[in-house]
């Protein structure tokens, strides 16, 4: 959490000395965050790595349903890292469970925005066999991970070196890190045998309002 509260503080100095600005910006937080353009890149960024990946001529599905005009004020870049690691664990969940190798078409994940008076709540659904209850407290854990070869320093200078699914063990942790820093949170409820809903909390910072002495 330190880390992330001096990274924004360095990356709001130096935007807002910037000659040019965005005037949807102030600094690295945009007043007008367009959560139905971030989610589509971030699946479209996911399913581009999955398919790498896994030699797959088409991940399986993401819908989406969001409304594109639903905008507000937020770190476009804390908001896009969240989806991206959400997504791609869901993405890799379902194509282990079903093989690479899959015939048919693989279930669709899905990405639903819902806003509400307090805050906006995006729940990412899939059916990738779930998480076992005695492994969720761990997801949270730095240095946890599932892939079967944890990634090192070494892996990054090979000439056959793919982006990997996962394998560096801070993906959730660091996610849901970035929700707690600005109020929101991270939750997932997993049904063993079928897939997993994972919930991104986002408090509204613009209805947000200091208290009163």
């Amino acid at each position: 959490m330190s880390r992330i509260g001096i990274r924004m503080l360095i990356g709001q100095h130096i935007t807002l000395h910037r000659s040019a600005n965005n005037k949807d910006f102030v600094g690295v937080i945009c007043t007008k965050t367009n959560i139905f353009e971030i989610a589509q890149e971030a699946i479209d960024n996911a399913s581009f790595i999955c398919e790498d990946y896994y030699g797959l001529y088409e991940a399986p599905q993401v819908v989406l349903h969001c409304p594109e005009n639903l905008e507000f004020m937020y770190v476009p870049s804390h908001l896009h890292h969240m989806l991206f690691e959400l997504l791609k664990n869901s993405l890799r969940a379902v194509v282990d469970r079903f093989g690479a190798d899959h015939e048919g078409d693989y279930p669709a994940i899905k990405l639903i925005v819902a806003t509400g008076k307090e805050d906006i709540t995006i729940k990412i659904s899939d059916e990738g066999g779930g998480i076992p209850r005695s492994t969720l407290p761990m997801v949270w854990t730095y240095m946890y991970t599932t892939a079967e070869t944890p990634l090192l320093e070494a892996d990054f200078n090979k000439t056959d070196f793919k982006a990997p699914m996962a394998g560096f063990g801070y993906g959730l942790p660091l996610s849901r890190l970035y929700a707690r820093y600005f109020g929101g949170d991270i939750k997932l409820i997993s049904m063993e045998g079928y897939g997993t809903d994972a919930y991104i909390h986002l408090s509204r910072l613009s209805d947000s309002e200091e208290p009163l002495p």
